[in-house]
């Protein structure tokens, strides 16, 4: 188990206690948040090592979520699950994962992140 503070935010509460499960077996602390908003809190009251978000969430949008917190850390690790990826979309220094997720493929582009 690596001991790395991960924050994930989705809006689907299956989805993100599933995929939740999945990433504590292989990271030590792992947020979780239900929108960007509260994800954005809970990002300023922990810093994490790495972000995981969805993009299309109500309240705040994982777009807007990723705006602010790249303003407070312009080098923060962010990957992005969508299953509304456009290859024209603009998605600043994250790392795009195309929904459906699976475990493995966010555990292999933490590690590629060096993180």
């Amino acid at each position: 188990m690596r001991n790395l503070n991960v924050l994930y935010v989705e809006d689907d509460e299956i989805t993100r206690m599933v995929l939740s499960r999945q990433l504590s077996a292989e990271y030590s602390n792992i947020f979780q948040a239900a929108d960007g908003k509260e994800g954005l809190r809970i990002y300023k009251e922990i810093l994490p090592d790495v972000v995981i978000t969805d993009l299309t969430m109500p309240v705040m949008s994982g777009m807007e979520m990723i705006m602010h917190i790249l303003e407070i850390r312009p080098d923060q690790p962010i990957i992005v699950l969508t299953g509304c990826y456009d290859e024209s979309q603009h998605f600043l220094d994250c790392v795009v994962i195309s929904k459906p997720v699976v475990a493995t493929d966010i555990f292999k582009t933490v590690e590629s992140l060096g993180i």
